[in-house]
């Protein structure tokens, strides 16, 4: 089997990666959900986002509170309680341990 490459396909999937990099997710109901499961960085198995980053979006978009659920750590609490300004947004802290 021979595959073709198209270098103008790669460009392209490129151009279009980084405009949709600009483009600013919003929550538009009317009715604003609560995220109750977000994993940071600081989770021991599978965060990405900074704490910071998770509430600052939470808060743009709206929302009243978010729960934070990482797994067997309790690091990005302190960051959530620094990130909190003037009741700007709730939070609330799970800690999810396995044996």
């Amino acid at each position: 089997m021979m595959i073709t490459i198209v270098p103008e396909f790669f460009v392209n999937t490129i151009e279009t990666i980084e405009a949709n990099l600009k483009i600013q997710r919003k929550d538009n109901a009317k009715e604003k959900r609560v995220e109750l499961h977000l994993h940071t960085q600081m989770s021991d198995m599978d965060g990405v986002m900074s704490v910071k980053d998770g509430i600052n979006q939470a808060i743009a978009w709206g929302h009243k509170a978010i729960a934070i659920t990482d797994h067997g750590v309790v690091q990005g609490y302190t960051d959530a309680f620094h990130c909190v300004h003037d009741d700007n947004i709730r939070y609330s802290m799970v800690l999810k341990l396995f044996d």
